[in-house]
């Protein structure tokens, strides 16, 4: 994240009207820690987004299945140097590892109110913000890319 800016900043660099701010807020959870997310629900932009595609996410299964199918075709058993490894990596503040496009970025200035000064502040966003309904089926897409 780059900032605080106001909003003339980014009036100059993506024209009057041609961005988009995304209100943060903090969620306190049962675990006592802070979740920031990003509000698409609350300014609009989720229903600013239509989804024509589904995401399917394959249950473990998927991976005994495929070394079956993998035995099959070799017609021996996988040991040694044909041993199936597989694992699960969960990815902490997973949406954070995934950047924008860049011709995306106006819409993920990211609008923070400041208390003390009692004014918004304005971030540039580089990463996928939670909180985007968008955002789960652009995260999805992270294995087809790499």
């Amino acid at each position: 994240m780059e900032g605080p800016f106001d909003q003339r900043h980014f009036n100059r660099v993506y024209g009057v009207g041609g961005w988009r701010a995304i209100v943060r807020f903090c969620v306190h959870q049962a675990d006592d820690t802070i979740r920031v997310i990003g509000g698409g629900k609350s300014c609009i932009t989720n229903d600013c987004i239509s989804l024509l595609e589904r995401i399917h996410c394959c249950c473990l299964g998927i991976a005994v299945s495929s070394a079956q199918f993998i035995r099959r075709l070799l017609g021996a058993d996988l040991q040694d140097q044909r041993a199936f490894q597989m694992s699960v990596h969960d990815m902490k503040r997973a949406f954070r590892q995934i950047s924008v496009r860049e011709d995306h970025l106006r819409f993920v200035v990211i609008a923070v109110f400041c208390p003390t000064s009692q004014e918004w502040t304005f971030w540039q966003l580089f990463a996928l913000p939670f909180g985007l309904k968008a955002v789960v089926n652009e995260f999805n897409r992270l294995s087809v890319n790499l």
